[in-house]
């Protein structure tokens, strides 16, 4: 008689421990006995959905590897994870595939017995989170990972499909609602900075609409989502030593500078944490040496953005920073309506 599975359209995702340990067996078959058993775990930053777990794995060549299980994971994180990382087959410790900037992949698919649910399984890295100890060189690291991304990705497939952007104009609404009623620090400084800033946003929204879609973005670039692949004294990685990227379930088409803008934003305000580095800069100069598109005068394109941006930061206060940060961001506004004529 076949082993009873579950219902995949009544698992309850609320609990990552309870769905591993109901998933495991089917895991497990799927898998094969390379894989070992698996410890299911809960990171403090698990809201339901996946199920993690360690296990180990033993390759063809009779050694045994660290890894994790993820399931079930979305069919984007599987599709970017195994197109980039799947390299075991290919030689595990090869130095090209042992030094990869996503993780390699010992095995995934997109169904789970009988049902239509992805899951992977992944080395473990051994460091930390870039973001654990943040200084330059994690920043340095964390954007060249992006740009080789990028390349690897473009290698893969062309990029297609919609852009991602929120709905700004309800967002520039809400902020000027905002400094209107002295719902801001320096509401009147906002005030002013956002009515100048209104006569420009329907230029720029309509710039940055007809944007070249000539990238793949990993969608959530921030370093706690990038992982150091060996330990270190100093908790952030050897000099020289490259990080990988992780959780690919945002991937989408987009223009190649929306990762180093979205990563720049994070530190609005803080920008002496950047200790000088130039994200755009640096991918732009990625690109081209790879010979991928990058327009010859991108900076005004990005003007638009970060006004776009900025202007709707007062509208996005509770989960994208805090007052420094909003200071950060009116700056930001006034010095790209001085860049777009304002």
């Amino acid at each position: 008689m076949a082993d009873p599975q579950p219902n995949a359209a009544a698992l309850d995702t609320s609990d990552p421990l309870a769905l591993g340990a109901l998933l495991a067996p089917l895991v497990n078959k799927t898998a094969g006995r390379s894989l070992g058993e698996i410890e299911w775990f809960r990171t403090s930053w698990q809201r339901g959905g996946s199920a993690t777990g360690f296990s180990t794995w033993a390759l063809d060549d009779g050694q045994t590897v660290p890894c994790m299980v993820k399931v079930p994971v979305g069919p984007v994180e599987r599709r970017w994870a195994s197109a980039l990382g799947d390299c075991w087959k290919r030689g595990w410790t090869n130095a090209d595939c042992a030094n990869l900037t996503t993780p390699r992949v010992l095995a995934s698919d997109d169904h789970l017995g009988t049902y239509d649910l992805c899951w992977l399984v992944t080395e473990r890295f051994e460091g930390g989170t870039v973001a654990n100890h943040f200084d330059h060189h994690g920043l340095e690291a964390l954007v060249h990972a992006a740009a080789d991304f990028q390349i690897r990705a473009e290698r893969c497939s062309k990029p297609s499909g919609k852009p991602f952007d929120p709905d700004w104009a309800k967002a520039h609404a809400e902020a000027r609602e905002m400094a209107h009623d002295g719902a801001l620090p320096e509401s009147q400084h906002w005030n002013n900075a956002l009515k100048h800033a209104k006569r420009l946003l329907p230029a720029a929204l309509a710039s940055w609409k007809a944007r070249p879609m000539n990238a793949w973005l990993h969608g959530d670039l921030h370093p706690a989502n990038a992982m150091w692949r060996e330990p270190s004294d100093n908790g952030h990685g050897h000099q020289g030593q490259k990080c990988a990227l992780i959780d690919l379930g945002m991937v989408h088409a987009g223009h190649w500078s929306e990762d180093a803008l979205y990563l720049e934003r994070q530190f609005w305000g803080r920008a002496e944490r950047m200790e000088g580095l130039r994200p755009v800069r640096m991918i732009a100069r990625a690109r081209r040496e790879a010979g991928l598109p990058v327009e010859d005068d991108y900076k005004p394109l990005l003007d638009c953005k970060r006004l776009i941006a900025a202007a709707a930061a007062p509208a996005n206060l509770d989960h994208e920073g805090d007052a420094v940060y909003l200071r950060g961001a009116l700056a930001v506004l006034e010095r790209s309506i001085k860049a777009l004529g304002g």
